[in-house]
């Protein structure tokens, strides 16, 4: 006796030939539907969910690292007190470093983002809605550390959640 989801799998793959109206396997399917797809989608996928990702992995660690190396000879005084704050912004180079560099890679890699965006919405005329819209979403991104909207959706409300309560508390 089959399990259920052996009895599943099956009866989605009878509906999905009877659909088709062969006996092509389901792998088959998949791989002529990617190479079918529309240039328009996948444009819009690399842009705005690839695009983002390499952000986060990659290209906002270079700002993580750059703070890092600024701060690492002086950490042993930070810590026992010999060296302050105040005493590391002074040079106005360590303070770019510290302050200015990640946000300034993050608005590089969001204008970035958005000119593909616009480039694309030129481009392919027909989906011009799609990019637009995006394009117009992808403003919130930066509020939230981000460059682009679209894989941040899902954690937006708790981010515009926590930053209403910070507001609202004394």
């Amino acid at each position: 006796m089959a399990s259920p989801s052996e009895r599943l799998g099956e009866a989605l793959k009878r509906r999905y030939r009877r659909f088709r109206g062969d006996h092509a396997t389901l792998a088959d399917a998949l791989v002529a539907a990617l190479r079918m797809r529309d240039p328009a989608l996948k444009a819009f996928f690399w842009i705005n969910f690839i695009l983002p990702a390499v952000y986060v992995l990659y290209i906002s660690q270079l700002g993580s690292w750059s703070q890092s190396a600024v701060i690492a000879p002086f950490r042993q005084g930070l810590a026992d007190g010999t060296f302050t704050f105040p005493e590391l912004y002074a040079d106005p180079a360590r303070a770019f470093m510290i302050s200015w560099f990640p946000l300034e890679l993050m608005l590089l890699s969001f204008l970035v983002l958005q000119v593909l965006n616009l480039r694309c919405m030129k481009l392919f005329p027909d989906r011009k809605r799609l990019f637009r819209l995006v394009l117009a979403g992808n403003f919130l991104a930066p509020l939230v550390g981000s460059i682009g909207i679209l894989p941040v959706l899902p954690r937006l409300p708790f981010d515009l959640a926590t930053y209403a309560v910070h507001l609202w508390l004394p």
